[in-house]
């Protein structure tokens, strides 16, 4: 069959032009490698396509097994609407391959008009991103609460929108139908930013509905966190929460401005569970409100009830909440789910509907959108149409015509404000900045909307490691221009390491010393999270050059790129293990991260533990893995050291780890940071024996935060990403 731009079969038609499929009308989402997989089955005239000629055609540049072509024919099928075994598209030819069974009519360019007048054409670029599948998005109740600090752990890149380190425009996302800024009743034309603090420790932010005052969460140096309210007229600060060791999260105002509501985890308190309380906004004793919390809040109109989310971890489900405001009784669950739903609830102005964030795993990532629910339950209607970039949190604008929402751009993927106009959905962008946003409020009269702006710096030390303060100082290999993630040091002392800029993430490589740097990934894929076999043949890291986040091998420079995985939970961390014979690394399933393993040449994934683990590292012999998890029975966190060769050997050291764990190169102690009681606990790293004995300080570069490290072969020096994230509470004051 001649190449033509539209192909009509059945109820639907392919634009082979703009890269869209339309069933009657309505475009059809579908990934850049299905669609290709559905234009070369449409244009192959009903003959049989072998395996090997689609692989060849539509992965030429890659190294793919057969098992991502059926999962690419089982999206499109059911894509398509086809039924399990009903062959009323494409047929399977066991052994051989696929052959499209529907009857096709090609239509010339000039058919344009037919298409225009069936629906207007509006450029849909679905670009590829980091899949960011925050499986605690509706709070620390699914997970071991010490693990909030990894909420964001697949990808350290979602914590980039913190960054102001990239520039937007290296690929374009364009919202179906999306209308004009200036139709939004909130826009830059008319209001203006104001910045509210400068201290740069703001965690989470609320504005009271009367708009006279901010609440915050404030980070302190010892890891203490705090809650203060600042009257947003005179710029008065005072504290209604006094600093503890304890998470908190999701403030929220009461109807009348009078009370702060705010979710808390004690970090070394007994329950594991989330709990609700609140507090004057002059201060005074917080007062229980109710536990097993998951969620921020929202309010009815009036203030008497509020809505949350628990998980219930027995059953591995959510629940959607309803209970009274004042002291959290007459509980109703509205609706429960498996899945990933519910995030973020807030009552409607009129009190008669909840607004909700959901997201759905497809096979290149996770895809967003808003969805509400009748308050006394019932069928849930979706508002927007699945879309990449994560959504974060949304609140109605208060007159109900819209919904402001705090999601990732697609471009940047720093998190950017957006007004979603109701009921028909249409997006529009509020800001547009090299600078992320996090947290979201408005005022009840839609004239003060508040954020949280952020920016991030960091870079790559090294130092000798040593046991003595007479030690020669730290050395800084590159500055504060680009975003990273980890660094590994490779058998010929050089240092390989991920960073983010200009929207992506890609691989370099650099000498010890920071000369010579070079970027070792195509410009058009992302990479993240190196690590390199002992023999020094392999590099593996995470890439989403199929679309989802897989696992992949290549040789050290880059070449010869082969994935090893086609999984549909998330993954993170690969590490070569026993000799660089197996690959170890994360897998998130129900709720929680485990160890798993992978030969080198792919094959059969087997678990390594059978507990959720939190910071882990091989041993340089890759006989023996360490790594953090929480003891129920203990109620804290514990290490095990576990041989890999005979699982029954192992023992355990009572230490925390935070951030990162590596093994010294004798495997006789574990490199970490001190607990937060310990000075210089964010910018010190020690050397804990596992066999006990007192820790040394091994590494000290005061003030800013160690967030990875990594020994070198020799075990000689250390190499460390250290950085800072600023955080500071802003304002956008409509004019009138």
């Amino acid at each position: 069959m001649a190449d033509f731009r539209y192909y009509r079969f059945d109820d639907f038609l392919l634009d082979a032009e703009e890269g869209v499929l339309y069933r009657e009308g309505d475009p059809v989402q579908l990934t850049r490698k299905v669609f290709d997989l559905l234009l070369l089955l449409v244009r192959s005239g009903g003959r049989v396509l072998n395996h090997d000629e689609i692989i060849n055609t539509l992965w030429s540049d890659t190294s793919v097994e057969q098992g991502n072509l059926k999962q690419s024919v089982y999206v499109l099928r059911r894509a398509l609407g086809e039924l399990p075994e009903e062959n009323r598209f494409i047929k399977t030819l066991p052994k051989r391959g696929y052959r499209f069974l529907a009857d096709v009519r090609a239509l010339p360019d000039e058919r344009r008009a037919v298409l225009a007048a069936e629906r207007t054409i509006t450029d849909v670029y679905i670009e590829e991103e980091i899949i960011e599948d925050d499986p605690a998005a509706t709070g620390p109740a699914l997970l071991p609460a010490s693990r909030r600090r990894r909420w964001q752990k697949p990808l350290f890149i979602a914590a980039f929108c913190a960054i102001i380190f990239t520039t937007a425009g290296y690929g374009l996302y364009r919202f179906a139908s999306a209308r004009n800024i200036k139709n939004s009743p909130v826009n830059l034309e008319n209001a203006s930013w104001q910045k509210l603090t400068n201290a740069g420790d703001v965690h989470f932010a609320a504005i009271s509905p009367n708009g006279e005052y901010v609440a915050y969460v404030a980070l302190h140096e010892n890891s203490d966190r705090s809650i203060r309210i600042l009257n947003i007229g005179n710029r008065s600060e005072m504290t209604v929460v006094p600093p503890a060791q304890a998470a908190f999260w999701g403030a929220s105002f009461s109807a009348d401005s009078s009370q702060i509501y705010y979710t808390v985890w004690e970090v070394n308190g007994e329950s594991k569970e989330a709990k609700l309380f609140a507090v004057s906004v002059f201060g005074g004793t917080p007062r229980k409100i109710l536990e097993s919390i998951s969620s921020p809040i929202g309010f009815t109109p009036d203030g008497s009830r509020l809505v949350y989310t628990r998980g219930d971890n027995d059953r591995k489900l959510i629940e959607l909440v309803t209970a009274n405001a004042a002291d959290g009784s007459d509980q109703r669950v509205i609706a429960t789910t498996a899945k990933k739903e519910f995030i973020a609830p807030n009552y409607s102005p009129d009190g008669t509907r909840i607004l909700y964030i959901a997201g759905e795993s497809r096979e290149d990532g996770w895809y967003w959108y808003l969805a509400e629910i009748p308050v006394d339950g019932g069928a849930p209607k979706i508002i927007t149409e699945p879309r990449k970039g994560r959504f974060f949190n949304a609140i109605w604008y208060p007159d109900g015509t819209g919904i402001l929402l705090n999601a990732a751009a697609v471009d940047s993927k720093l998190q950017q404000l957006w007004y979603v106009s109701y009921p028909d959905g249409e997006i529009s962008r509020i800001t547009n900045d090299l600078i992320g946003y996090a947290a979201l409020g408005v005022s009840a009269d839609g004239k003060k909307i508040l954020s949280v702006q952020q920016t991030r710096t960091n870079s790559i030390w090294s130092a000798a490691l040593a046991e003595s303060d007479s030690a020669a100082p730290p050395e800084r290999l590159t500055q504060d221009t680009l975003i990273i993630q980890s660094v590994a040091w490779l058998p010929d002392d050089r240092l390989i390491f991920d960073s983010f800029d200009n929207g992506r993430t890609h691989l370099w490589i650099m000498n010890r010393d920071g000369t010579n740097k070079h970027q070792i990934s195509p410009e058009s894929v992302e990479d993240y999270r190196p690590d390199i076999s002992p023999d020094g043949r392999f590099l593996v890291f995470l890439s989403n050059r199929t679309g989802a986040w897989q696992l992949w091998r290549s040789n050290p420079d880059g070449s010869d790129p082969r994935q090893l995985t086609a999984e549909n939970d998330s993954l993170h961390n690969p590490k070569f293990a026993l000799g660089g014979k197996q690959i170890i690394f994360e897998r998130l399933r129900n709720y929680q991260w485990q160890l798993v393993q992978i030969p080198v040449e792919g094959g059969e994934i087997t678990p390594v533990t059978d507990v959720g683990t939190e910071c882990w590292s091989i041993s340089p012999d890759g006989k023996t893995l360490a790594y953090s998890f929480s003891d129920k029975l203990k109620n804290r966190s514990r290490v095990a050291v576990q041989s890999l060769e005979d699982k029954s050997k192992i023992s355990y050291l009572e230490i925390s780890p935070r951030d990162f764990l590596v093994f010294t190169a004798d495997g006789k102690s574990l490199l970490t940071k001190p607990p937060a009681s310990v000075p210089e606990s964010l910018s010190a790293i020690y050397s804990y024996p596992i066999s006990g004995g007192e820790p040394k300080k091994v590494v000290s570069n005061p003030p800013e935060n160690f967030y990875w490290a990594d020994l070198s072969a020799d075990g000689k020096k250390l190499a460390w990403v250290q950085g800072k994230l600023i955080t500071n509470v802003v304002m956008l004051a409509r004019k009138n």
